[in-house]
């Protein structure tokens, strides 16, 4: 398996953009690099790792919503056999 090197600084940036983004969201979101220059290692890392938490979060609530439908469709055919029964 071939993997790619990155800089210390990327994988920093990637790790504190993931976390802030999980736990404190709104701090996150807030902050903005201005700079006119090319963006950092750090701060491309930052950014990948926001972009990288984002993702896993969409794959979660897919994930959670495909587990709940079994329990939905019970409370249906449930509701059903009660309504049958009177």
């Amino acid at each position: 398996m071939d993997e790619e090197k990155v800089s210390k600084e990327y994988l920093e940036g990637f790790n504190h953009g993931y976390v802030l983004n999980k736990y404190l969201p709104h701090l996150s979101k807030g902050m903005t690099f201005n700079s006119k220059n090319e963006l950092s290692d750090y701060m491309k890392g930052y950014q990948d790792g926001g972009k990288e938490f984002e993702k896993t979060r969409a794959q979660l609530k897919q994930y959670s919503k495909i587990d709940r439908e079994p329990e939905r469709l019970k409370n249906i055919e449930d509701k059903e056999q009660d309504r049958d029964k009177d």
